[in-house]
């Protein structure tokens, strides 16, 4: 502390005028990792999840410090680092004692390392010309990660494991869980020795505590990883030395009294408008809006299955519960305008509305639990989720006990893989099943779509040299206002006008588009401007059936409740492709694409999706072009097992030609 006093006391010399110090340095340190992991994927490892660990740090690389003040500086730095973490969790198990089974000691040793480019952007304070404070933002970017793993038995520890070895699953090679990029945030204390008399050499001993931002590794659970870590090194700066040239000071001019100038006139603002027209598919080099209707008919199956929290027989709060005074809104056609998810959050309001309909209709509610130890100890938390089901058909619908048939199951017959939380999450449900195929039919829905022009940029483009008041973009059709955005800031993108969704409102006949952009300066000067008229034509499905101009139909379908890692068909998959055969012209053009969830690698799941779609193919009978997008088709959330149920799908595609 009288050292700091001392040295904050000290006037700066004119040696330390701002110059840019640049150099080098290394350092070397203790890994703090905060750890909880589960194994790399793919790789066979018994340890149910590593929680603690220890490693070291160390890097090497240059710096340069850019001086904002006396006091303040902005500093970059780039290293090669290396950071090395071992894991390890000790455990018990069942293995062989002079050939008897009993128990043992063994160790899970994991090790992982991470080698990479290290930058740091910082903000520096020097509260004296030697004591410095910096802190920043910074990034590793992992170039070759490397693990190796091992499970052997503790030292010292008499027996073998159930093959007769003292070793087993031991693997190495790369961590292709590791994430390429982790983020961190960095503290640096340090104290600059000078070297010379010039004050152009500085040796800096350092303290640097770098904190982890992001997860080290890619997970799908509720695992995490995080290198922080504290090291101590050294800094070696040079600093240019600067020798001040003199100053001549020139002699002044005899004084000239200097007339008061006239103020120059505002500047008027200037502005145009930018005009681009966006196809379905990529930007239009035409001029003109075309829009055509065409018919569409979309199949939406339902998923019957209502999914619970871990140990609970509540209904989760994603699902649409109603009062009994809101049951005469629930409309299927409704739902599937906003997709396939609202349909399935209203799943229990869906079959509540048919047994309305269909009074001779029964169906059955099958509990199950997960299969987890904590549920298998209670037995009656099946039966309980299928009465909390059954209860909200009784009392909200009406539907009568008589009607509804409980069933309880410790697992469903064909379960997931309770090994994976994913499984256990999609084991713990009630299955709504019926003999009356209408309680549980697909929803299809035949509407009018829109194709061609999709949207229109507006970029307004201004110029206000007395500064901007405001703008005001108004976009009409013929004398009818379409849109009008006013703004007191330049524009930082483009007006977007969406003709898709605003077409049925707004735009349902031919015509002409406008748009008028005015522009006010802080002078109250004002400019306005207008974007080239745009013709606007819409090809409805009366016309083009009027004048009997050829047409097509576009149909899609979709099949759900394709097992995990399954790609055959069930009952409930042919009843449907029965349903579209005769639906589909002769010279029809069917795309048929197969798709996944993300549990698994991802090279085995484009198989998987391409053998669901030709399984649909071949039970369908007719000519079709067969595509598997793997994890990348349907666009589910894969965090929630009905996600995951909706991605296992395959969707047909039908255009059908009308003449």
């Amino acid at each position: 502390m009288f050292c700091l006093i001392l040295f904050s006391s000290l006037k700066l010399t004119a040696a330390d005028s701002l110059r840019v110090r640049f150099g080098v340095n290394g350092n070397i340190g203790a890994a703090l990792p905060s750890v909880l992991y589960y194994g790399t994927p793919n790789i066979p490892n018994c340890c149910p999840e590593f929680a603690s660990a220890t490693g070291f740090v160390y890097s090497i690389g240059a710096i340069a410090e850019i001086p904002l003040s006396q006091l303040f500086f902005f500093g970059i730095r780039g290293s090669f680092t290396t950071i090395e973490v071992d894991l390890s969790k000790s455990e018990t198990t069942i293995g062989l004692i002079n050939n008897s089974e009993g128990n043992i000691t063994f160790n899970h040793a994991f090790t992982a390392i991470f080698p990479g480019i290290s930058t740091t952007t910082m903000f520096g304070w020097k509260p004296t010309s030697a004591l410095l404070f910096a802190t920043g933002p910074g990034v590793h970017i992992v170039t070759s990660p490397t693990f190796s793993q091992k499970e052997s038995i503790a030292q010292g520890t008499p027996g073998t494991f159930i093959d007769g070895k003292r070793l087993r699953n031991e693997y190495s090679g790369t961590m292709n869980d590791a994430q390429s990029l982790n983020w961190e945030w960095n503290i640096i204390v340090g104290y600059d020795l000078s070297l010379d008399n010039q004050r152009s050499f500085f040796l800096t001993p350092e303290i640097q505590y770098t904190h982890s931002l992001s997860n080290n590794v890619i997970t799908n659970d509720n695992s995490f990883w995080h290198n922080s870590s504290l090291r101590g090194g050294l800094a070696f700066k040079y600093r240019p030395h600067h020798k001040p040239e003199p100053v001549i000071i020139p002699t002044p001019p005899p004084s000239i009294p200097t007339p008061t100038p006239t103020p120059p006139a505002p500047t008027p603002p200037t502005a145009s408008i930018n005009v681009e027209i966006i196809g379905q598919n990529s930007k239009s080099t035409s001029k003109n809006i075309k829009i055509e209707e065409f018919v569409s008919t979309e199949m939406y199956p339902l998923l019957r299955y209502i999914f619970f929290d871990e140990m609970s027989a509540s209904i989760p709060s994603r699902y649409n519960i109603l009062s009994r005074t809101d049951v005469g809104n629930i409309n299927e056609r409704t739902l599937a305008q906003k997709g396939a998810m609202a349909l399935y959050y209203n799943v229990l309001n869906i079959i509540g509305k048919r047994m309305r309909e269909n009074p001779q209709a029964t169906i059955t509610l099958t509990g199950c639990l997960s299969g987890s130890k904590e549920e298998l100890n209670m037995p009656k938390l099946a039966q309980q989720r299928a009465e909390t089901i059954a209860q909200y058909l009784f009392e909200i619908w009406g539907i009568s006990q008589q009607r509804v048939r409980l069933v309880q199951r410790t697992l469903p017959a064909v379960p997931a893989n309770i090994a994976r939380t994913e499984g256990l999450e999609e084991n713990r449900r009630v299955e709504i099943s019926s003999d009356y195929i209408g309680i549980t039919d697909p929803i299809i829905i035949t509407d009018t779509i829109i194709q061609g022009t999709s949207m229109i940029k507006y970029t307004p483009q201004i110029q206000a040299k007395e500064g901007l008041n405001n703008w005001n973009l108004i976009i009409r059709k013929d004398n009818v206002p379409l849109m009008e955005l006013s703004e007191k800031t330049l524009p930082q993108k483009p007006v977007e006008y969406n003709i898709i969704q605003n077409n049925k409102h707004q735009l349902s006949s031919s015509g002409n588009l406008y748009a008028v952009l005015t522009v006010t300066d802080n002078k109250n000067q004002t400019i306005k401007v207008s974007a080239d008229s745009i013709p606007y034509s819409v090809l409805s499905v009366t016309d083009k059936r009027k004048t009997r101009k050829d047409d097509n139909e576009f149909d899609r379908y979709r099949l759900l409740l394709f097992g995990y890692d399954q790609s055959s068909l069930s009952e409930e998959h042919k009843r449907i492709l029965t349903f579209i055969q005769p639906r589909v012209h002769n010279d029809a053009k069917i795309i048929i694409r197969g798709s996944t969830d993300n549990i698994g690698d991802s090279e085995y799941n484009n198989t998987l999706s391409l053998q669901r779609a030709k399984e649909s193919a071949k039970a369908l009978g007719l000519q079709a072009e067969t595509v598997g997008v793997g994890t990348s088709g349907a666009g589910y959330d894969n965090t929630l097992p009905e996600g995951r149920f909706y991605n296992r799908t395959v969707e047909i595609q039908v255009t059908n030609p009308v003449r």
